[in-house]
Parts: structure tokens; sequence; C-alpha cells
């Protein structure tokens, strides 16, 4: 069904080729994951594979593409569309229509299909992606959050029952629970429909790959059997980006020979362990870990113009030094709650303080100072032409104060903003090399660590949000935001994270607030929050526990992160 022959592709403009040489083949109904690094060409193969490169997106390339018996290079778009469904790594872009129900029917209806049987097949699809109570013939598309967005574009793929689908990232953006729905169905298509799978994350293709293609810089740096390619934690790491399943990682931090890649694997790996009373961590005085408060949001509520309510009477306290993370399902009104903190929607009741300053009363621009944000999606943020551009913007736009109708003060020089743009893309690790790059052409975790370097270039002095920070990230770029979010707590600033990735969020959050409907359900330090015991909980409000916290628990050990898993099994093993 898909088959490349030294394939090679690169864009206008650029001397580097986005793809050198790639040569591998698919069979019918067959799964193939495909992972890498940033950069490393998996949405370039995907478009191609679609029939989107190099038709609508220009340059030049070479070598054998055939997909389904045709040449997607010399075939109309409306032909490849027939058998070939993409969902994009940026599904907003493929978001057409008004309304929920005409972005699923569309591709039908352009299809020839009667408008009734459209409607039925579409509601069907939407039920099984989850939004059946979302009133899609009434719900509009932009007042979906970016999850539901996502489940949507997907829907409108997978309605017209492609002979070939191809998930860019697709996951990226749905809560857990919608993740793992994903890959039961990509696991229910599986042997019928030919499926490409480009993930970052190596573990939601743990039994649904069967074989695995490794792009490293363009070119394919190993392509063979999924269960074989997962274990080898050597040529994942050689890659940069791939970070080897979380069993894997921890037993090989543990200096374990053998490979697990399961919950099950582990455990007969590792085996039973006791975790003495003692070894337990004292739980920290939070009044000696934490300063004053620095963001304190106070009954807050939300509604929409039809009565609707977002967010409902929530509270929170952030602290200096604190990282809260701010988690539910898609829908339950994270992002709404970050647009009140930055000012861009106002509380239609209760306040949110920035210190003392009261946001109802500040304009969003004034409290960029104080409250530096990277949004859920970077395209939202992203202006100008090359990367220095795009983070000293903010510090441009604020250079000069006015003082009267006619007449201003410069705040700070070119030298002063060379200098913060310089030390924002150090503290998120982004290579000067991409100084001169355009933001909106770099892969969409680079796109990421730009909007994060413009976000803390103003030097905001109370709080930043970070709004999916994981999403479109690969191994090393991930260890990047975690090391840039530990640099913040040592700068004294109060972080909120809004996140999907329960794994992250236990890795560098302190506390947490579960959002569902708009309300507060739990909230309190991480361990309290994601305590076994509330595991059902969770999972009822679209979460799962940390993958690490799973993995602990089949071996008997209370550990939400690997890191923390891994000190208590050397631990136990030291006393033994």
């Amino acid at each position: 069904m898909l088959k490349a022959q030294d394939f090679t592709f690169n864009y206008p403009g650029f001397k580097r080729k986005a793809l050198k040489g790639v040569s591998f083949e698919v069979g019918r109904g067959e799964v193939l994951g495909v992972v890498g690094p940033v950069g490393a060409g998996k949405t370039t193969l995907s478009m191609a594979l679609a029939g989107f490169v190099p038709r609508t997106t220009g340059g030049e390339s070479s070598g054998g593409l055939e997909v389904a018996g045709m040449d997607p290079r010399e075939v109309s778009g409306k032909k490849m569309s027939r058998h070939v469904g993409l969902v994009f790594e940026n599904f907003a872009a493929q978001i057409t229509q008004v309304r929920v129900l005409d972005e699923v029917m569309s591709p039908l209806l352009n299809r020839g299909v009667d408008v009734s049987e459209a409607e039925e097949r579409a509601y069907g699809m939407l039920k099984k992606m989850g939004l059946e109570a979302l009133n899609p013939k009434a719900k509009r598309t932009w007042e979906l959050s970016g999850g539901q967005q996502q489940r949507v574009a997907m829907a409108a793929t997978l309605v017209v029952e492609p002979e070939i689908l191809i998930l860019d990232s697709a996951t990226g953006m749905l809560d857990p629970e919608g993740a793992e729905d994903v890959r039961r169905l990509v696991a229910g298509l599986a042997g019928e429909t030919t499926l490409v799978v480009v993930e970052n994350d190596a573990d939601f293709l743990l039994g649904i790959a069967e074989r695995m293609l490794v792009l490293h810089e363009g070119e394919v740096a190993a392509d063979g059997p999924a269960d074989e390619i997962l274990r080898d934690a050597e040529l994942l790491a050689r890659c940069g980006g791939v970070e080897p399943p979380v069993a894997l990682r921890v037993a090989r931090a543990l200096g374990l020979e053998e490979s697990p890649l399961t919950e099950e694997e582990f455990e007969k790996v590792v085996g039973q362990v006791e975790v003495r009373a003692e070894e337990k961590p004292p739980e920290p005085d939070e009044a000696e870990t934490f300063g004053e408060p620095l963001i304190r949001i106070e009954d807050a509520t939300y509604r929409y113009p039809d009565g609707t309510a977002a967010v409902d009477h929530v509270n929170i306290e952030v602290r200096a030094g604190e990282i809260h993370a701010v988690v539910g399902g898609n829908g339950a009104g994270k992002t709404t709650l970050a647009k009140m903190v930055i000012g861009l929607n106002k509380p239609t009741e209760g306040r949110i303080l920035l210190g003392d300053a009261n946001t109802h009363e500040w304009t969003a621009a004034d409290l960029a100072w104080k409250v530096g944000t990277a949004f859920q999606n970077p395209d939202e943020q992203i202006s100008e032409r090359t990367v220095r551009e795009e983070i000293s913007f903010p510090l441009h736009r604020r250079r000069y104060e006015s003082t009267g109708w006619f007449s201003k003060k410069e705040r700070y020089g070119e030298d002063y903003i060379a200098e913060r743009v310089e030390e924002a893309c150090e503290l998120v690790g982004l290579d000067e090399k991409y100084f001169k790059s355009d933001p909106s052409l770099l892969p969409g975790g680079l796109r990421r660590l730009v909007t994060m370097a413009e976000a803390l270039a103003l030097d905001p002095s109370v709080v930043l949000v970070l709004d999916e920070p994981r999403v479109g990230l690969d191994a090393e770029s991930r260890r990047k935001v975690i090391r840039t979010i530990a640099r913040l707590r040592e700068l004294g600033l109060a972080v909120i994270i809004i996140e999907h990735d329960m794994d992250l969020v236990c890795e560098v959050a302190d506390t947490a607030t579960v959002l569902n409907g708009g309300k507060v359900t739990l909230q309190g330090p991480i361990h309290e929050v994601f305590a076994e015991k509330n595991w059902g909980l969770l999972t009822e409000m679209y979460l799962q526990p940390p993958r690490a916290a799973r993995l602990a628990r089949s071996i008997g050990v209370d550990a939400l992160s690997a890191a923390e898993l891994q000190t208590k099994i050397t631990a136990v093993r030291e006393v033994s």
C-alpha cells in the first residue's frame, strides 16, 4: 500500500534536505509507527504520503513514492483524498466549517453522499470520538477546546473510511482518556486500514505498531519490528529525540540488562520489593518551601453569553517558587482559566489578584509585564518573519512609554533587548542557529520553544502560564522544558502549567488542581491529588494515573515519577 524508494525532498529556499534517501514498504492493513526527534522529517513524510508534498508546499523531490498504486506527485489532490486520510499535527488548520456537525459531514457531502446518510454517519463518528454530548448541530468549532477540535478533525478524517490513515502526532492535545480512545481505535482499524502513526510518545505505540520507522535528520535510522526497536534504548538514545518507554527507562536507570516494555514485564524483571515506612520521604513543610502568594484566584467564574459557565467558582493560590498544575479532560475549562489569568477573559464573577493588583483593572498588554504566557497553539502567537524578531517582538512593542499626547520616553535600548532575547533562549534551550529562521516554518516542538522564550523575554515579575508545554516536543526538548521550569522555581516565580501529560505533571509540579466541567474536583499537593485512592475518580474525569505510578504499583511501590520510582527501588536494594 505504501512504498518509498530512495525518496528525497527539500523545501523551496532551504539548502538542507528535509528527507534524504528514505526507503520503506508498508503492506495492506499494517500499522507503521514513525518516531524521531523534532526536525527529523516526520511531518514532511506524512504530507508526502498524503500528496501535499510537493504539490501544495512546492520544493523538489526525487526517488520513488507509491501510495495505493499511485504516485501522489502525479495525481490530483481530490483523487488522493479518496484513498488517504491525514490528521495534521496542526489540526486546527484543517477545520473549515462553522459548526461541528457540518465539519464532519463536509467530506461525505463532497463525495456525493446523501445528506441524511451523511448526518447519520457523522453522528456515529462523533459518538466514537466522545463528542456526541456537545450538541454538534449547534456548537461552533471555534468554541471548542484544543483537544475537542483535535477530536473533530479526526472524526472528519475517519468518517470517509480511507484505505490509508496517517496520524501525525494526532493525540498531542487529547486528554489521557481521549488518547487511549484513539489507541483503541487504531488497534480496531489494524488489519483492514493501513495506518501510519507518527508519535513522540513511544509508550503510545506499544502493542499497536507492528513495524517502526525511526527517522533522524531526514534519514532512516532504523526500520524493523516495533518490539525490537522499542527495546533498543541505545538506538533511540542515538537519535536524540526519542524517549524509550517508561518501563525500559527505569530498568536502564537501575542498571538492569533486561528490556521490559510493559507493566507485566517490568514486574517480572524487578520482582516484588518492600518499602520500609521510614523510607517514605516526609511531607515538606509548605510554609517553608514556598514564598508569599503571587497569584490568587478567588471564586472566579467565567460565563459565555448564553449563561454557560466555562469556569465555575474556582479558587487557586500559587506562591513564589511553586509549580502548580491545572489538569482535567478536554473542555474542562483549563484554557479559559488561563485566559482569565492573563487578562484576555475578564471574570464575570469573583476576582484574580496578581500580588495586590486586580486583573480586572489591568489591560492584557499591561499584565504582560507581570504574566508571561505560552499559548496552547503556538501558531496563534507567532507573527514575525524570524525567530529573533518573534522573541523580541513584545520588547519592541513596549520599548517606549507614553508621557503625553505627543511625547514618550525610552524604557530600554537595543542592547537590553538583545540581552533579554539571548537569556530567554538560553533558559528554554533554544539554539541561536535558529535566530534567522522563519518560526512559522519550524517543526511544532521548536515553535513551542520559541513562544516560551517570547513569554520569558519580558521577564515577567509574577507568574508564567504554560498551556500544554509538552505538545510536539521530542525527548530532548521535553528535558529542556523540565529544566526551564526548575529554573523558574529557583527564580521565585509562580508557574501555572496546563498539561495532559500526567507523567510530566508529576515530575515537575508541587501542587495541582483538577477541573471537571469548570469546577474544582481535587486540589492539593501532587502526591495527595494523584494518590491511588483517587485513581478511579481521575479516570471518571478523562484522566489517568501517570504511567510511572502504574509501573510502581505493579511492584508494590508508591511513586509518581520515573525518577522517584528509581530512587525508591535503589534505596530498598541498598538496605536489603
